[in-house]
């Protein structure tokens, strides 16, 4: 279960930062202004990670990581 958590943990965390550094034009499509999180995962976060585009999205601060898992489902 703990390895689950981690990464949900990691996909939020790179959805929010995505969101917070304006990169909707970088992810080539892929995401879209307004997706939701379920729309993000189930459309977006596979083909996005596949491109090894996530390295650009490494920097999150302690408030970015606190807020997502408030919102743990």
């Amino acid at each position: 279960m703990e390895g689950r958590t981690r990464e949900w943990v990691d996909k939020c965390e790179k959805y929010l930062k995505l969101f917070q550094i304006n990169t909707l034009q970088k992810v080539k499509g892929v995401v879209r202004e307004g997706m939701g999180w379920n729309e993000f995962l189930n459309e977006g976060f596979d083909r996005f990670d596949q491109e090894g585009e996530w390295k650009l999205l490494k920097q999150w601060s302690d408030v970015e990581r606190t807020r997502c898992r408030s919102r743990k489902p």
